[in-house]
């Protein structure tokens, strides 16, 4: 079964999801692992998907958390 970049990075994100959460920590948390594991990865594609993982997760955190101040602020 040939998959295209499209179902790859779909099964991809699918996977992912539950296992990085929604919240800024967890987020970090999965961050972190992923920097961690770019750090050993086994080849420079390894490393590479990972530290881009890694980062996305980083992303994600800063937005649950720039939402959260904005609500907060909303609301006062």
């Amino acid at each position: 079964m040939n998959l295209s970049a499209s179902d790859l990075v779909d099964q991809a994100v699918e996977q992912l999801a539950p296992m990085v959460g929604t919240s800024a920590s967890s987020l970090r948390a999965a961050a972190d692992a992923f920097d961690a594991y770019a750090a050993k990865a086994p080849s420079a594609m390894h490393e590479r998907i990972a530290a881009v993982v890694g980062e996305e997760c980083r992303n994600a955190a800063d937005c649950v958390q720039v939402r959260r101040a904005f609500l907060q602020g909303f609301r006062s």
